[in-house]
């Protein structure tokens, strides 16, 4: 019998038993359980960096449609909202990871994620105290000129690009209890 079959069962062994590390010892990863919870909408504006102002659209949206979004300790995300055309709650389904300050989003494609002027992939800064979820900067996916057009009918008349590109602010924070 030769010995470089044990030698190599061995080696394979280590190597096997050294890749099974977990990621929950990584210092630069937040830690999905820290993470989870249900997140309320509290600030969502647009800025279409033109001649048209700022606008909070969380004002526009009536106080039960808004969402919120729950983040689970297996890494899913799901945005949930009453729909003002049925009545039904809806939800959008996603996942989420984790780095050291970020979370990023990732909704399943063809849904409702646009009706709240957010893209597919959005990458949130995370903030212990109070647990705030926050994106800000130019919205990756732009903004439907149409859902633009139903939240704010003063822009009715504005000629908007499809998609249309701006400054999106959106702070998701964790609700209590």
């Amino acid at each position: 019998m030769s010995i470089r079959a044990p030698l190599l069962w061995l080696s394979s062994l280590l190597l096997l038993v050294g890749g099974c590390g977990s990621s929950s010892t990584d210092p630069d990863t937040l830690e999905f359980g820290a993470v989870a919870g249900n997140y309320a909408l509290t600030a969502l504006t647009f800025d279409p960096r033109g001649v048209l102002p700022e606008m909070d659209i969380r004002s526009r949206i009536e106080p039960e449609h808004q969402p919120t979004l729950t983040l689970t300790a297996q890494g899913a995300a799901q945005l949930v909202f009453l729909d003002p055309n049925t009545e039904l709650t809806r939800t959008v389904g996603g996942a989420f990871s984790a780095s050291s300050t970020e979370v990023e989003l990732t909704f399943a494609q063809n849904s409702d994620y646009p009706r709240f002027l957010l893209s597919r992939r959005m990458v949130f800064t995370y903030t212990v105290e109070p647990p705030t979820l926050t994106f800000q900067g130019p919205a990756p996916d732009g903004v439907s000129p149409g859902r633009l057009r139903e939240l704010v009918p003063d822009w009715e008349e504005e000629q908007l690009l499809d998609p249309t590109p701006g400054a999106l602010r959106v702070v998701f924070t964790r609700s209590e209890g």
